[in-house]
């Protein structure tokens, strides 16, 4: 059995809390590393696809049901990224309709609306493409639940 590596005890321990995210400063203070060599020690677990990077200074870890999209379901890391970036946003159009069960199709990227100019992001299978609005900033946000994990048959 190889052997675990601090890095790979850090992302299980945060599986293990239900904690999905991690910043650079704190993954550098849990490792006990400096700020330079946390994109080093995550690199092997990103090339595996166990944790990947949505915006620089953030990490996200991947449990073993989503490994096989590359990532998380955008949902479960959108909110800990825009807070991360400091940005106000919402989902809207057709992937806000899937969230209230009123769209007819599953939408194909998860459509996030914005202040201001933000570049797309995605990774594995999910796409988010950043639309900018003027008024996203004063509406009244509402949370819903993350899907649950997809079952193997």
């Amino acid at each position: 059995m190889p052997a675990v590596s601090r890095v790979d005890a850090l992302v299980d321990g945060m599986l293990a809390r239900g904690q999905h995210s991690i910043t650079t400063e704190a993954a550098a203070e849990a490792l006990g590393v400096p700020h330079s060599q946390v994109r080093v020690r995550f690199s092997r677990l990103t090339h595996s696809g166990h944790v990947f990077s949505p915006a620089r200074g953030l990490w996200v870890a991947v449990p073993p049901a989503f490994r096989t999209w590359g990532s998380l379901p955008g949902l479960q890391f959108l909110d800990p990224m825009m807070a991360h970036l400091g940005r106000a946003y919402y989902v809207g159009w057709l992937s806000a309709a899937e969230l209230h069960g009123a769209a007819n199709q599953r939408p194909q990227v998860l459509q996030v609306a914005v202040a201001g100019h933000a570049p797309d992001r995605g990774s594995g299978r999910v796409q988010l493409p950043f639309v900018t609005r003027r008024r996203s900033a004063p509406l009244r946000r509402q949370q819903h639940p993350p899907p649950p994990a997809p079952r193997r048959r």
